[in-house]
């Protein structure tokens, strides 16, 4: 007896499932002329995210081989010489013909990510390092003049519109470009005041209106000081930008980067007819706190993500998240950035911001079922214990993703899941599991007797570059970014070049690889390497990380 066939439809939502399992979806080509077919659709609807490896870069070429006849010989004719030199075959026959258009297959078209591709291209696959800015200015005008008329099925688009000027405004100004945006669920614009900014904004402000998604970054055209950058955007472009936002009817996400719009204006957003689910205020410290209370205010009835990203959420942000967002489930505070600041209350002793902040944590809304805080804590175990003490929440995730200089508050977290019926299902927190001392480690083995996920390595977040949804880190990049986050925030003591132990300046330093030489890299001992949660081969594949993108 055969066994039952799945239907295609089944078919295509499990291999849907597996899109951000690309080497597993690769195995599934080969299966039959359907699944080729839907893997291929599923493969080039965001080829470019996550091209680590050279190899990978030269998917540019194929895209260059569905270009028409007419596309491939402005190619021919302006890089016959380099094409000829790496046996780049461009000749319009079968035998290079590809088996899919994948042009028309892609969804996802985030410009910096495509430009930093075709520029690795050119670096590592073409070995063109000594012209490469030639190169790059001449041939990324015709790859987009040709890229462009045949994607016709964009859904999301992040477009940097404080680039290469001329690239820009070729961009901005290309019709079947701008006519195959009537679909657009998801827009993310980095934007500068210029003529670019209010062209682009002009011909999409109208015709785009079916937005799931806005992300809104300002750029300064005139001032080094961000406060008055607000005072520099042109009443045109803000008009436009207004405009764009009163014609949305389907908008869930709202991201604002920077000071975007100005604060008098914020009343358009009481009478939207949109009800919005994400709301992310990425970089406005507490220079903007009116601006964040209005967005609280007039967006938090529907509220269900809520990501404060910046300045440390002061008591009257905290109470209109009490009041206004009534159906939030996820928050998340970052505050990172700001760690520097924080770091001069452990040592003045001075705890009042951070016991301020858990004391209104305290209060929040009984519907919330995740936190996320990415803090620098000057005293986590007083801190924790007063939040979850006087918690009324019952939470489902823990994140503790900042600095603590002192015993993880495991004991208390303990004590709360006693509290609340078991209501907790993940902790994760970015920090050592090799540093646990054995009350700790007790109070852990407690802790996943609870049926209660615990990693040390990854935790729940937003995910920049989709930015609608919430997803683990992988363990990778929660490693890189404890080590980052350890040399940056903490200052263990390191190495310098003569092999002396030095506290790096936290105001300077950003890169945990930079602190090293070569040499230094290779000779680190494993008890140093403990300091940032690393083991031996992960450090070692790090390393060879850097050295192959050098």
């Amino acid at each position: 007896m055969t066994s039952p066939r799945l239907p295609n439809e089944c078919i295509y939502d499990i291999l849907k499932f597996l899109k951000s399992h690309r080497s597993t979806l690769y195995n599934c080509l080969l299966v039959n002329r359907f699944w080729c077919k839907v893997t291929i659709s599923i493969l080039y609807a965001n080829p470019f995210k996550n091209l680590t490896h050279k190899k990978n870069y030269k998917i540019i070429l194929n895209f260059i081989l569905c270009f028409n006849e007419e596309e491939i010989l402005k190619l021919k004719n302006e890089f016959e010489q380099v094409f000829i030199i790496h046996d780049i075959n461009l000749n319009n026959n079968n035998n290079y013909k590809p088996l899919f258009n994948y042009l028309k297959y892609l969804k996802t078209f985030h410009f910096k990510i495509i430009n930093s591709v075709i520029s690795n291209w050119i670096k590592y696959y073409l070995n063109l390092s000594h012209m490469h800015n030639k190169f790059y200015k001449k041939f990324i005008p015709l790859f987009y003049d040709s890229i462009l008329i045949q994607c016709n099925n964009i859904k999301k688009l992040n477009i940097f519109l404080d680039g290469d000027h001329d690239i820009c405004y070729k961009i901005c100004s290309n019709q079947y470009f701008i006519s195959n945006l009537t679909n657009l669920n998801s827009l993310d614009l980095i934007i500068k005041d210029n003529e670019t900014t209010q062209q682009f904004l002009g011909n999409i402000m109208n015709l785009c209106t079916k937005l799931g998604g806005l992300g809104i970054s300002f750029k300064p055209k005139y001032s080094n000081n961000r406060h008055n950058n607000i005072n520099y955007i042109d009443d045109t472009t803000k008009e436009k930008l207004y405009t764009l936002i009163q014609k949305q009817h389907h908008l869930e996400l709202f991201k604002l980067s920077y000071d975007a719009l100005l604060d008098h204006q914020y009343e358009i957003l009481n009478l939207a007819s949109f009800k919005l689910k994400d709301l992310m205020l990425i970089d406005l410290d507490n220079f903007y706190n009116k601006i964040k209370l209005n967005m609280i205010k007039y967006l938090g009835a529907s509220l269900q993500k809520l990501l404060l990203k910046g300045g440390i959420p002061t008591t009257p942000i905290l109470e209109s998240v009490s009041t206004y967002c009534l159906n939030l489930i996820t928050l998340e505070i970052d505050t990172l950035s700001y760690a520097y600041h924080l770091s001069s209350f452990s040592y003045t002793g001075d705890y009042s911001v951070e016991k301020q902040l858990f004391k209104d944590l305290a209060k929040l809304p009984t519907s919330l079922k995740e936190i996320s805080l990415f803090y620098y804590l000057c005293n986590p175990l007083v801190s924790f214990k007063y939040f979850l003490d006087n918690c009324h929440v019952c939470l489902e995730i823990i994140n503790l993703n900042g600095s603590v200089n002192s015993l993880l508050p495991l004991e208390v977290i303990l004590n709360y899941i006693n509290r609340c019926n078991n209501s907790l299902k993940f902790l994760g927190i970015m920090g050592s599991y090799n540093d646990l001392n054995d009350d700790e480690l007790k109070f852990l083995d407690q802790i996943k007797a609870k049926e209660v996920i615990v990693d040390f390595y990854s935790v729940r977040n937003y995910d920049d570059d989709d930015f609608t949804t919430l997803n683990k880190q992988s363990s990778w990049n929660g490693l890189i970014y404890e080590t980052y986050r350890y040399v940056t925030f903490i200052g263990p003591w390191i190495r310098n070049e003569d092999m002396k132990f030095k506290k790096p300046d936290v105001l300077t330093t950003r890169n945990p690889m930079s602190i090293l030489s070569k040499a230094n890299k290779m000779q680190i001992t494993d008890e140093e390497l403990n300091v940032f949660g690393l083991a031996r081969d992960e450090w070692n594949h790090l390393v060879k990380e850097e050295e192959e993108a050098d």
